[in-house]
């Protein structure tokens, strides 16, 4: 019962990590621009922080006594780091023209501030979602052998809730809500999850290694690979995920661009643009965001 609880939870937060990429996005593509720029920086941010996260918790996790409440914690920290995160844009859509003019206003200028304050915004909560898989993984795995068998059953729960957390929140929360509604209820829905993964975790019996086993490194009956055959792997590893990151943006890229009347992530909507004033303090719009001030 206790583990049905815990996939439970894994699908809930799923559902919620990928409701807040799509909130983040919004948010940010409302100050960036809505282009496969700002689109990029959100991914790159985002998976970087999954990555990062997963090494480091996972480590963590092999150490702590309790892999469950290190998982609640983690959790927890998401959900609360979600419900700053309207003051946290304000400050960001305060800092952006002030950063930028102040590196000089050029075109590198303006993607150095539009990928700090983006890395600002996102990294963070990714860098705690990445530690959520293995920190789970360490509490519901027996023995190190099983291991496998749990992260191949917790990646499809947790890629099941975030299928469903895409879909409601893509078509229904942002409709029905808006942004901040939307944001709120996703963080409440992490922090539900922490506080039931922090009340199992009293009750909970997790990995146990058979004494004299090494808590890490490779065995006589795993060896490990040798530096080539190591180096193809890791290499390959890598071309796969940068073709599958390439992929979402040309599907997202051909998505916002041929769907009639489509507000897509890459296809701003269209706005006809103001006459030119007689006089001065009429701002001009191109696109969905004002970008200068006619002063004739």
């Amino acid at each position: 019962m206790m583990r049905i609880l815990l996939a439970v939870c894994f699908v809930v937060s799923g559902a919620a990590g990928l409701a807040y990429e799509i909130l983040w996005s919004r948010h940010l593509q409302l100050l960036f621009g809505a282009n496969a720029e700002a689109v990029g920086l959100v991914l790159a941010v985002f998976m970087s922080g999954l990555g990062l996260g997963g090494i480091v918790f996972g480590r963590t996790a092999d150490r702590t006594r309790s892999p469950l409440r290190l998982y609640a914690g983690l959790e927890a920290a998401i959900g609360l780091f979600a419900l700053f995160t309207s003051p946290l844009l304000a400050a960001v859509t305060s800092a952006y023209p002030r950063l930028a003019t102040g590196l000089g206003g050029g075109p590198a200028a303006v993607a150095f501030s539009k990928a700090l304050l983006a890395t600002l915004v996102l990294f963070p909560p990714a860098l705690l979602m990445g530690g959520t898989l293995p920190a789970l993984t360490r509490a519901l795995a027996l023995a190190r052998d099983h291991a496998p068998r749990v992260v191949a059953r917790l990646y499809a729960l947790n890629l099941a809730g975030a299928v469903l957390g895409a879909a409601v929140t893509g078509f229904v929360l942002v409709e029905r809500l808006g942004l901040a509604g939307s944001m709120r209820l996703a963080a409440a829905a992490d922090l539900a999850v922490a506080l039931t993964a922090w009340l199992v975790a009293g009750r909970f019996t997790g990995m146990k290694e058979p004494e004299g086993l090494p808590p890490e490194g490779p065995t006589s009956q795993t060896p490990g690979l040798d530096p080539l055959p190591r180096l193809a792997f890791v290499t390959g590893l890598f071309l796969s995920g940068a073709t599958f990151m390439l992929y979402e943006l040309r599907l997202i890229a051909g998505i916002g661009q041929g769907t009639p009347g489509s507000h897509g992530y890459l296809k701003p909507p269209h706005r006809p643009r103001t006459a030119k004033p007689e006089r001065s303090g009429i701002m001009r719009f191109s696109g969905c965001r004002p970008t200068a001030v006619d002063r004739n």
